[in-house]
């Protein structure tokens, strides 16, 4: 089974020195002193790398001139730093490593070990980009020593984990393992959870890549379990993809399918543009392996749709050709041509050979399938071209380091062979003297030595038969040394096959990687503006609210306690002068965040039409018109599966002279507390006539009036709302809140906060002052919420309105 993922690689990036800031640019034209106006042009140049590399280059040139006129040998490391980082950024491999090598030099020269560190880090990095690993991993060894003397175990962790990387890509799996272990244990000392999970992460995809697909699991887990406790949804997104890989290769298609779309979530929550597409072309082809073509053309035609609004052409290119190989599964021959039409001029215009090879394959299928074998032939011949013009580029390099490796070891054994020839020539030599010497003799005392001719010719024979034995030898030398060459062939044959696989995995992990990268810049920029959004709507948001100067003026004191759950809220409270009589509203709309924030805004500005411009002060017939006006601006029908937003709200309005109360509740209550100072009796009456809710106190008892059982959206009760009336006096109190306060998660046993709790709170600060009750409220809340051994996050949204009854 084929398992392709797009899984990214735990990089450390070119260290900077500094965010650029808008005023820099100002207080350099300021500047007068040299080292200054040097260290903010270097900053300028690094803070304008990625974004604008013109200006970059401009501020390095202009901070490279001064450093060399007044030798700032600090300054001028930097600004060699900085063009290193330039020259990689546009894959300079060569004028990056000369750069930085400069910038070493001179942070040596400095003394500043800080900055020599990084440089070293950013040398390291461009060898490993340059597929040098094991220079890459002897600066990374350097490093680590002086890491490790110093006792600096974040920085020891960080390049444990990079030598990690660089052992992985070299397919040395064991050691990748040895060093991410390091990682592991140095991590859990400092307790950088995110680096940690990191890791795991890392070294769940080593495993991935050697096939050891349960061992994989168990260390994804690891760094999902991490991820989710400290909250990192692009984390988490990253590891659900992994795990979704493992599981399509251990043949578990529908738990691939299940944590593929639980990232495909994350990805929607987060608006992630180029992560969706990405994974609906994996849910895709989750379908395509199940044989459900129909389910995997439908997110397939979703990915298309995503990819065209990235404007990313990689992408695009990919989800194409996909479409295309479902299409024709499906036998939609045309349909499939247009799919693979659009992928060949994609990557005929980027220069994508590898898409290029796959589309003209693909269209040579189809148009064959519908007959046209014209175009089935040249699309075909184009794949068969394009396949070899990529074998060649590729091979020719590999065999150029493979032929150069085998001459070398050849002439090594040429070598060995002239030196036998040459122990032969001696012998020969030694032989021809001695049959020169011989016959000299011979000649002299021909008459006289005949016994010693003899001889000498007894030796010749025996020299002969020696000379023989030795050449049979030298024969015998010859034939091994010819099959130590063939055996060498036949190894430099497996090496050669080998390296193809490594430098094919080495070519997809580096466009991941390239990939991811690009994703990541991408998300945090999509963060940052969506961070600029809230922000702003959070002010508008502050100015809708009613300025409490309103109820400083109408009432004897209040307070009111406001906490958003997140920087925009869900809750909000109202106020109006109407006719004489005063309306106060606390409302709770549903969700919280961003949701919430509009229903919000939806609820102050029908308040507003209906309270102000009607002049209406009847709380039940208020209710009534804005429950018709919410139905009617979300378009509630009440039909099944329909979302059921809406709001409570506890909604009052007071006469000013007579101090007689009007209230009406969408499930939201009023406490009303009477001062029994001024009265022995009940003073709630009609729709009130149950005993008080709480503990009496001294002066008081809280009393609470029950609103109706209906939201302010559509319901299955539609009925009306009910008015209550109350005769207030002075001394009396009244509160208003929604239920994020009683619902709040906390205290030693992680429970609700709950309504009792709330109500006997509220009848025991009833007399103190309304500024003190704010306070206990807050500091009460706070401490439920952190004051035991585990911290809690805000549950929603918490809005507590307090005021008394003056004269």
């Amino acid at each position: 089974m084929n398992c392709l993922l797009l899984l990214p690689i735990s990089v450390i990036t070119l260290a900077a020195y500094s965010n650029i800031n808008d005023s820099l640019e100002n207080i350099l034209q300021k500047s007068k002193a040299d080292t200054t106006i040097c260290r903010i042009l270097n900053i300028l140049s690094w803070s304008y790398k990625t974004t604008d590399s013109k200006k970059s280059w401009d501020y390095a040139k202009k901070a490279l001139l001064l450093a060399n006129k007044h030798n700032l040998i600090l300054e001028q490391g930097a600004t060699f730093n900085n063009m290193g980082a330039l020259y990689y950024l546009v894959k300079n491999l060569d004028s990056a490593i000369m750069n930085l090598d400069k910038a070493k030099v001179l942070f040596q020269k400095s003394g500043n070990k800080n900055r020599l560190s990084k440089c070293m880090q950013n040398i390291a990095i461009v060898y490993s980009d340059k597929s040098d690993y094991k220079t890459a991993i002897e600066i990374y060894e350097s490093l680590l020593k002086i890491y490790i003397e110093d006792k600096d175990t974040a920085q020891a962790a960080a390049i444990y984990n990079n030598i990690g990387n660089s052992n992985n890509l070299m397919g040395n799996y064991d050691k990748a393992m040895q060093n991410f272990l390091k990682a592991v244990e140095f991590y859990e000392k400092t307790g950088a959870k995110d680096n940690l999970s990191t890791t795991y992460y890392n070294m769940g995809a080593l495993q991935y890549y050697k096939g050891s697909y349960d061992k994989a699991l168990a260390y994804c887990d690891q760094s999902l379990k991490i991820r989710e406790e400290i909250k990192n949804p692009y984390g988490i997104a990253y590891s659900l993809i992994l795990k979704g890989a493992i599981f399509q290769c251990q043949g578990k298609i529908n738990e691939a399918l299940e944590v593929n779309k639980k990232a495909l979530k994350i990805d929607e929550e987060l608006d992630d543009k180029q992560g969706i597409p990405n994974l609906l072309s994996n849910i895709s082809n989750l379908y395509v392996v199940q044989g459900k073509l129909n389910d995997a053309k439908e997110y397939s035609m979703k990915a298309l749709k995503m990819a065209k609004e990235t404007g990313i052409i990689k992408i695009q290119l990919n989800i194409y050709n996909n479409a295309g190989d479902i299409e024709f599964k499906l036998k939609n021959y045309k349909a499939a041509i247009n799919n693979y039409h659009h992928t060949y001029t994609l990557a005929d215009s980027t220069g994508d050979k590898s898409e290029l090879k796959d589309a003209c394959k693909g269209l040579a299928l189809a148009y064959s399938s519908l007959g046209d074998f014209k175009n089935a032939y040249v699309f075909l011949q184009k794949h068969m071209e394009i396949k070899d013009t990529l074998f060649n580029v590729e091979k020719n390099k590999q065999l150029t380091e493979m032929d150069t490796k085998y001459q070398s070891e050849k002439k090594q054994k040429e070598i060995v062979l002239l030196n036998k020839d040459k122990d032969l020539q001696n012998i020969m030599i030694k032989k021809q003297r001695m049959q020169i010497f011989s016959i000299a003799v011979g000649f002299i005392l021909m008459l006289i030595l005949s016994s010693v001719i003899f001889k000498n010719y007894r030796d010749k024979k025996k020299a002969n038969k020696i000379l023989k034995n030795l050449n049979a030898e030298i024969l015998m030398q010859k034939h091994e040394i010819e099959e130590k060459n063939e055996e060498l062939y036949q190894q430099n044959e497996e090496i050669r096959t080998q390296r193809d696989e490594i430098e094919a995995q080495r070519d997809e992990i580096s466009a991941q990687r390239d990939l991811v990268t690009e994703q990541k810049r991408h998300i945090e920029h999509i963060l940052h503006e969506v961070n600029q959004s809230i922000n702003y709507a959070q002010r508008i948001q502050a100015t809708i609210l009613p300025d409490e100067n309103f109820l400083n003026e109408h009432f004897d004191s209040h307070f009111i306690l406001y906490k958003p759950k997140d920087k925009v809220s869900g809750d909000f409270y109202w106020c109006a002068l109407v006719e004489g009589q005063i309306v106060v509203a606390v409302a709770d709309c549903t969700g919280h965040g961003v949701p919430g924030a509009f229903m919000s805004m939806l609820g102050t500005s029908f308040l507003r039409e209906i309270v102000q411009k009607e002049y209406m002060t009847d709380p039940a017939v208020i209710l009534r018109k804005l429950r018709k006006e919410i139905i009617k601006a979300l378009k509630q029908k009440g039909v099944e599966g329909e979302q059921k937003d809406g709001m409570d709200i506890a909604l009052v309005s007071i006469n000013k002279e007579t101090k007689l109360l009007h209230y009406a509740g969408a499930h939201n209550s009023l406490y009303v507390i009477a001062s029994e100072a001024q009265r022995n009796e009940a003073i709630l009456h009609r729709q009130i006539a149950s005993p008080p809710l709480a503990d009496r106190n001294d002066d008081y008892q809280l009393h609470e009036v029950k609103a109706d059982k209906m939201p302010i959206a559509i319901y299955d009760l539609m009925n009306n709302f009910t008015n209550h009336e109350i005769q207030l006096h002075q001394g009396d109190m009244i509160y208003m809140f929604s239920d994020g306060y009683i619902d709040q998660f906390g205290g030693p046993h992680r429970k609700k906060f709950l309504s009792k709790n709330f109500r006997e709170l509220i009848s025991n600060i009833s007399s103190k002052s309304m500024i003190e009750q704010k306070e206990i409220l807050d500091t009460t809340i706070e401490n439920w919420k952190t004051g035991y051994e585990i911290k809690y996050d805000q549950t929603d949204d918490i809005t507590v309105m307090g005021i008394k009854i003056g004269n």
